[in-house]
């Protein structure tokens, strides 16, 4: 099980793709999330009793972005949510 990770991708023909998953035992956690950010999937996974919340499109990880911005991670991660979100920036304007 991930715990969870944000990425950026270009994929063969220069399309961009934009992934935010997180994985958790616990669905009503990932519900939560979900309902604070109000976009987003939670769906069961392969493994049994992990769920995962997805967001893939510019939009919602835009939504995902402005948050992390104002309510910073900590550590390696919040260097790569700057990161990604410069690149998103970029992509996007």
């Amino acid at each position: 099980m991930k715990d969870g990770n944000i990425g950026i991708r270009e994929t063969n023909f220069h399309v961009v793709r934009i992934k935010f998953v997180l994985e958790q035992k616990d669905e009503s956690i990932l519900l939560h999330i979900k309902n604070i950010f109000g976009v987003g999937n939670v769906n069961k996974t392969g493994d049994i009793g992990v769920f995962r919340y997805n967001l893939g499109s510019f939009k919602s990880n835009s939504v995902t972005v402005n948050y992390f911005l104002a309510y910073p991670l900590k550590g390696k991660k919040n260097k790569n949510m700057l990161s990604l979100s410069g690149n998103l920036f970029e992509i996007c304007y």
